[in-house]
C-alpha cells in the first residue's frame, strides 16, 4: 500500500489552553502514521490510510462538533516556517519519510 502525505486540521469548539482533547487527537494520529505539528491545530500526517479513513478514526476523539480537514498533498507544494527550530524540525521530519 503507498505512503500519503496528509494536512489534518481540526477546530474544537470550546477548546481552552490545555485542552485534553488536542492531546487525545495526536495520540490517535500517531496510531495512524508519522505526523508533524508545524502550526498550531495543524498535523502532517505520513500514513497508509485514506483521507475519509483518517477522519473516521479522529472523529470521536475529537468530538461529534469538532470540525476536521483532511486532505492529501498530492501535487508540488511549499511552505513558509518562520521560525528556525520549527523549520528545521519539518525539514527533518520530510527527510525522513523520502
Amino acid at each position: 500500500m503507498t505512503m500519503r502525505l496528509f494536512i489534518v486540521t481540526f477546530d474544537l469548539p470550546g477548546a481552552r489552553h490545555g485542552d485534553p482533547r488536542y492531546d487525545r487527537a495526536d495520540r490517535t494520529l500517531r496510531t495512524m502514521g508519522r505526523t508533524f505539528a508545524p502550526l498550531k491545530q495543524t498535523r502532517l500526517l505520513a500514513s497508509r490510510l485514506r483521507a475519509r479513513d483518517v477522519r473516521n478514526v479522529i472523529l470521536p476523539v475529537v468530538g461529534p462538533h469538532a470540525n476536521i480537514f483532511v486532505a492529501r498533498i498530492t501535487a508540488s507544494w511549499a511552505f513558509r516556517v518562520l521560525d528556525p527550530g520549527a523549520r528545521g524540525m519539518l525539514r527533518t521530519w520530510l527527510k525522513r519519510l523520502a
